[in-house]
Parts: C-alpha cells; structure tokens; sequence
C-alpha cells in the first residue's frame, strides 16, 4: 500500500502544480503533508492502530478529487476566460459584502443567542460550591451516563448538535474567508 501512496502522491502533487502553477502552494503543502503522513503510516513503525486499506484509499480519493477539481476550475476558468470569477452577483443576486452581512446577522440573531444561554449555565454550573471536576462535568453536562445536566433532556443536546454546532465550525471558515476577502473579522469573532 506504501507504494500506492507514495505514486498517488507524487502524481496528485504533480497535477495540482501543473494546474495551478504559482498559485497553487497551499493545496501542495497540504496535500504533501497528507501524503507524507499516510505514507509515514503505510510502514506501521509501532504496530499499533494501522489503518486499514479502505481508510488509505478514501484518504487518496479525497485528495484526488481536490486535484481533480483544481483540474477543472482550471479549465472551466480557461473556457469561460474568466467571467465566472468577475461578476460580483451569487445565484441569488446577492454580493459577497451582502453576503456577510446577512450571515452576521444570522449568527448574532439566531445562534449567539442559544450558546451564550448554555454558556452562562455552565459557569453557574461550575461555579457552584459543589461542583465537580471538570472531567465529570464533561460527562455529565453531555449526558454520557444519562440525562444531561448542561442541556436537561438529550433530545435538546441532539438538536443542538445537530444545528448549532455544524453553523459555529461553518462561521469559522466563512469567517476566514470573509476576513481574507473583506478584511472583516465579525463573523471570525462571533464564531
């Protein structure tokens, strides 16, 4: 499998710089981190935890299908000469200064709301005269061993995993994005 990885990443490495040429840095040094570690891994130093062939070959489809699409921005770029990349309007008609406004204020109306509620609970809940260790807190306030302390039933728990915890990671990248574009650093902080 080593020698898989290893012609995988030499050939995914190679295709990401003929694509992007000079602008392609980031995606080669992350794309030969990854390689190198799989690579690293393939020869199981210690015998302990070896991933299995199936987990190399989704990590190497993966990082395939990021080539694979810095391919093919790159062609649509060439064929569209670049119009695509110019015009200032999304599929809604909206621009991106819009566009961050409007998650802004998602963010502040809808999501800070709810975890600066569960924030202060957990202070009160831990600045309590008896309150546990933080690793039975953890345990507790997650419901491990029954109903959660932090978010009474687990059923809110669920909810908020599933909705409020996927839109903090999602803020943090689009708030990259919009400081990198922008230079606005809200969403990057709310988040």
């Amino acid at each position: 499998m080593s020698l898989i990885i290893f012609v995988f990443g030499v050939l995914n490495l190679a295709f990401s710089y003929l694509f992007l040429k000079k602008t392609s840095w980031i995606l080669l040094l992350i794309q030969a981190y990854w390689f190198f570690w799989m690579f690293l891994s393939s020869f199981s130093l210690t015998g302990l935890f070896i991933p299995s062939d199936y987990t190399y070959s989704l990590y190497i489809m993966l990082l395939s299908s990021v080539t694979a699409g810095a391919g093919v921005a790159k062609f649509w770029d060439i064929k569209t000469q670049n119009k695509t990349r110019l015009m200032p309007h999304s599929f809604f008609g909206l621009l991106i200064k819009d566009k961050e406004k409007y998650y802004f204020y998602f963010i502040l109306i809808f999501i800070f709301p709810i975890v600066l509620f569960f924030l202060s609970k957990s202070i009160y809940i831990n600045l309590k005269p008896d309150a546990m260790y933080p690793s039975a807190f953890r345990t507790s306030a997650y419901g491990v061993y029954g109903e959660s302390m932090l978010f009474g039933k687990n059923k809110y728990l669920y909810y908020y995993s599933l909705v409020v915890t996927p839109i903090i990671f999602a803020s943090l990248f689009l708030g990259a994005t919009f400081y990198l574009r922008l230079k606005k650093m809200r969403v990057l902080i709310l988040g």
